[in-house]
């Protein structure tokens, strides 16, 4: 995919700012070690050296100040954005999402498939079409036959009437037939319309009841409702399906807030697996997807309006190559204050004015000026060197011949002072002191390096970058998925570790100016292709998902269903069943009316048949 080329085209800038994080981790280690700080000889029996690397413990902040610049920088910026995005589409976390999704859609299928069986046998197509085949077949053809026949029994009424009001009698004065004949045809065929109307219309009027007590129930539905139904009705509202059920219906169906868009994500959650509290789903694809490159892309912007891409030539790492390059680590290895004052061979110096000049004596032989700013030394400041005191040795005696050192004994003038004979003995075991300290081969110091994936030794001080744009030497190793650095003890004498230390400044610019090439190298493709990428394939998408899963519109609907079904549907039926009713009494008082004129008319028409027969 476009993000899977866009990371394997960007891994030039996580390798370079491991290697760099490496080094500084490395020289950090290297200054902290007690036995850098304080070398004691490991020759049996053990002897402390009385010193104190002080350039060690100067460097804690430098080296602190530097670490923070580097991860504050554009370089470690880049890492973390590509780092962020490998990880949120690693296998394993895209197995997660998988997951996560398909638990989150069971409480959903489990709401459709619960609501569906609760309202099946209303809500059934076969349920529907076997009724509507009734309504046509049979319901409807009855009721137009009712009405036809009610219509019908109207007619002859109005004739029957008509007839009788103005045709009584006939042309040569006898009562005419036809008003009680007519009248008779009415009140004989009433029951037969009576009956059947009144009986579905009561039918009618009396489904209606319990129907409306279903509509009371879906009109005031809520979660406590469904407490009291759910067992009744058949729907599972046990455990955590049962409470996001509940949410369900409180947030999507029982709100009288129709404005409310409620979000699925925001009701359906999961337990964690070590505290059992509920996630949330939107939350957790969020916290899972979103935040983390939300995060690392704001770094990076951040990293960006805060300063210089290039990291080689920020000040802070400049005063650290200038402290470690131009500065030798044994002009700041001096004599420790409270173990000199402590022990009986050498206090008696720090009595004399003259000897006092030990507690400031370097174990170099000549002065150093310091170059730059070392901690709390500034530039320019010189540190004394062995020359210098044993010059103030010789005042307390003659200087004995000795080649190749510029550590030599005196023998203490016989004229000495007690406490001058003495401070001229302490300053010659301290000379002993110190040479073996200088010109001891044992190895008391650790100048760690790092391993090649073989175990061989590595140094980054070799790295080169070929002409394919690879770079060799640069001591990564695979391990897992990941590119590391292994450190490898290694121990060295005085000598060694001075110029270890000081190949620190070469280290730190060759893997400071390999970052820097990294970092304009992926510039373009980490904050425009992968960003844009980013947000077109997953945050948008990701976001679309979480925000779309609303049921915003379900409360609207559910009140148009209870609307049509119960306001309108039910009321509808109810008010046919009356109008039935209602016929059934017209057409009971037309029959009442249409007997009582019929037992006139035949009255009549009797009665002038017995006259004329009389």
């Amino acid at each position: 995919t476009d993000v899977e080329a866009i990371l394997a085209k960007t891994v030039t800038i996580q390798d370079a700012v491991t290697v760099s994080g490496g080094v500084l981790k490395l020289l950090g280690d290297m200054m902290e070690l007690s036995q850098n700080v304080n070398p004691t000889y490991t020759t049996l029996p053990s002897e402390d050296s009385m010193h104190e690397c002080v350039f060690c413990e100067q460097l804690a902040g430098p080296l602190q100040t530097v670490g923070t610049v580097l991860d504050d920088g554009v370089g470690t910026a880049l890492s973390a954005v590509r780092t962020g995005v490998d990880e949120v589409l690693s296998p394993a976390n895209r197995q997660e999402m998988q997951t996560l999704l398909r638990e989150a859609a069971d409480p959903l299928v489990d709401f459709k498939v619960q609501v569906r069986d609760v309202f099946s046998s209303m809500l059934d197509g076969g349920t529907f079409d076997e009724i509507k085949v009734i309504l046509d077949s049979y319901v409807e053809p009855g009721l137009l036959l009712f009405f036809f026949l009610a219509l019908i029994l109207f007619i002859f009424s109005c004739c029957s009437a008509g007839c009788w009001v103005l045709r009584e009698t006939n042309a040569d004065g006898t009562f005419s037939k036809q008003p009680h004949r007519l009248a008779c045809c009415v009140w004989g065929c009433a029951p037969f319309v009576v009956f059947p109307v009144m009986l579905l219309g009561g039918l009618l009027t009396a489904g209606t009841s319990p129907l409306s007590g279903v509509c009371l129930i879906m009109a005031d539905i809520d979660s406590q409702m469904l407490d009291s139904i759910g067992p009744a009705i058949g729907m599972n509202i046990s455990g955590d399906e049962g409470v996001m059920l509940r949410g369900m219906v409180d947030s999507c169906i029982a709100t009288k807030n129709e404005s409310l868009n409620a979000n699925f994500m925001d009701i359906i959650f999961t337990r964690d697996a070590v505290t059992g509290d509920k996630v949330y789903v939107r939350e957790e694809l969020v916290s899972s997807v979103q935040a983390p490159l939300d995060e690392a892309f704001a770094g990076l912007d951040e990293a960006l309006s805060n300063g210089d891409v290039s990291i080689s030539n920020n000040s802070d790492l400049v005063a650290l190559r200038t402290a470690l390059g131009r500065n030798p680590l044994d002009a700041f290895l001096l004599p420790d204050p409270n173990k000199m004052s402590n022990s009986a061979d050498f206090q008696p110096m720090l009595g004399d004015s003259e000897l006092q000049v030990v507690l400031q004596t370097s174990s170099r032989c000549d002065n150093h000026t310091v170059v730059g700013d070392v901690g709390s030394y500034s530039s320019g400041q010189t540190m004394l060197g062995m020359e210098h005191f044993v010059t103030k040795l010789e005042s307390f005696g003659d200087q004995e011949v000795a080649t190749g050192t510029c550590l030599k004994e005196v023998t203490c003038h016989s004229t000495l002072s007690a406490s001058a004979s003495a401070a001229c003995d302490a300053g010659n075991k301290f000379v002993r002191l110190l040479r073996k300290l200088t010109e001891t081969p044992d190895q008391i110091f650790r100048c760690d390096i790092f391993q090649d994936a073989g175990g061989s030794d590595c140094d980054p001080i070799d790295m080169v970058q070929g002409s394919d744009g690879q770079w060799d030497n640069d001591c990564l190793i695979v391990e897992g998925s990941e590119k590391v650095l292994k450190p490898k003890t290694r121990h060295c004498n005085l000598t060694e570790f001075v110029t270890y230390v000081q190949a620190f400044d070469q280290r730190i610019e060759n893997v400071m100016a390999r970052l820097d090439n990294a970092t304009n190298t992926v510039m373009t493709s980490i904050t425009g292709d992968m960003r844009t990428v980013i947000d077109n394939l997953i945050l948008d998408p990701v976001v679309s998902i979480v925000d779309g899963l609303t049921c915003g519109f379900l409360p609207k609907v559910y009140r148009g269903v209870i609307d049509g079904l119960c306001y309108q549907g039910i009321l509808g039926f109810r008010m046919i069943g009356a109008s039935w009713v209602v016929v059934g009494f017209a057409v009971i008082l037309l029959a009442i009316v249409m007997y009582a004129l019929w037992r006139r008319a035949i009255d009549n028409v009797n009665g002038e048949l017995a006259k004329s027969q009389a």
